[in-house]
């Protein structure tokens, strides 16, 4: 779990939007500290609509799409904002059980 969360650190300090990530484990919870610049986090909103995008499409381009995270935002201060992720093993059942699950093989 940590290499993913490394990974996710190292793709998102090598975009020009921050300039240091760090992942932190705290009881049994993911948490991501995003150092971002001032010119990025100017409209908030924006920022964290696309920085959990960056989060998910980072952690999606190292697991090939076998792990789901989902990031929410807990707080921001200063120019750094912190996320809580979760992490989830996707199901990969190869037919449907009709109860509309969100990762249904008929919405592949």
């Amino acid at each position: 779990m940590e290499e993913l969360f490394d990974s996710i650190c190292h793709t998102l300090t090598h975009s020009s939007l921050f300039s240091g990530a760090r992942y932190q484990k705290i009881a049994g919870a993911h948490f991501l500290y995003l150092d971002g610049s001032e010119i990025y986090l100017a409209d908030i909103n924006d920022a964290i609509e696309k920085t959990g995008r960056l989060i998910v499409q980072a952690a999606h381009s190292y697991t090939a799409s076998s792990w789901v995270i989902i990031p929410h935002f807990v707080r921001m201060q200063n120019t750094r904002i912190v996320f809580r992720c979760e992490v989830s093993l996707l199901n990969d059942t190869p037919l449907c059980c009709g109860r509309g699950c969100q990762n249904c093989v008929l919405n592949r």
